[in-house]
C-alpha cells in the first residue's frame, strides 16, 4: 500500500487484502509512509512483511515517531528509500545549478535558495570524512544507515552502470565504532531547515 486512506480504517484493507491473500493473488504486503500505530493496527490483522519509508542522515524522523521501534519490536524490514537525502549527500549537488531546471527537487522546501545552504552542509561533513575514509560519500551514507539497525534496507536510486557499482561496493565498506558514533554525533547537531517536501506534500505522509 503506496498511501493510506484516512478515510478507511486500516483494519477494513487489511482484512481485503487478507481475503485476497487467501484467493492466492499474491502473498505479502508491505506499506508505505504509515505511522507507528497503523503499523501496530495493520500487523494485528495479518503480518506485514515490509515498511517503507524515507530515511537517511538527512531525515532521522523514524527514530522519534516510533516507527523504527515498532519495526524492531515486530521485526518488520525497513525499506529505507531516499537513503541519500533525495540526492543531497552524495557529495554530487554542490548548489541549485546543479539541478536540471525541471528537477522536482527544486519545489521541495529543503531545496529552496533560502535553505539550501544551509542544508548542504552535512553533505560536506560526509565529503570530508569519506576522504579520509577512502571512500565516496554514497558510500559512506549507505554504510552508516546499515549500522543503524539490522532491519534497515536502503534502496537508492542510480540512472548509471557506474552508479550501480559504487552503490554495490558498500557491502565491502566496514566501519569502526568510532567512525559510527562520529557521523551520528553531526548528523544528531544538523539543524536542517524547510520540511521534507511541501504543505501540499506533506498531508499524504505518516498516515
Amino acid at each position: 500500500m503506496a498511501r493510506v486512506d484516512k478515510k478507511v480504517p486500516i483494519e477494513d484493507v487489511m482484512k481485503s487484502y487478507k481475503i485476497l491473500i487467501n484467493e492466492g493473488k499474491f502473498k505479502h504486503v508491505g506499506l508505505s509512509e504509515v505511522s507507528a500505530e497503523t503499523i501496530r493496527r495493520a500487523h494485528a490483522v495479518h503480518p506485514i512483511s515490509a515498511v517503507e519509508v524515507e530515511y537517511s542522515p538527512w531525515l532521522l524522523d523514524i527514530e522519534h515517531n516510533g516507527i523504527l521501534a515498532t519495526c524492531e519490536e515486530l521485526r518488520i524490514p525497513i525499506v529505507a528509500y531516499s537513503p541519500l537525502g533525495l540526492g543531497m549527500l552524495t557529495g554530487k549537488i554542490k548548489s541549485l545549478d546543479d539541478l536540471d531546471p525541471n528537477d522536482m527537487r527544486r519545489h521541495f522546501d529543503r531545496f529552496q535558495p533560502e535553505n539550501f545552504q544551509h542544508n548542504i552542509k552535512l553533505a560536506d561533513k560526509f565529503t570530508s570524512l569519506a576522504q579520509k575514509k577512502k571512500c565516496t560519500s554514497v558510500q559512506l551514507v549507505l554504510a552508516w544507515l546499515l549500522t543503524q539497525s539490522d532491519l534497515i534496507i536502503p534502496i537508492p536510486g542510480s540512472t548509471r552502470p557506474e552508479g550501480v557499482q559504487e552503490t554495490l561496493e558498500t557491502l565491502n565498506l566496514a566501519l569502526s565504532d568510532q567512525e559510527v558514533h562520529e557521523i551520528r554525533e553531526f548528523v544528531d547537531r544538523a539543524d536542517f531547515k524547510g520540511l521534507r517536501y511541501g504543505a501540499m506534500h506533506q498531508a499524504s505522509l505518516n498516515g
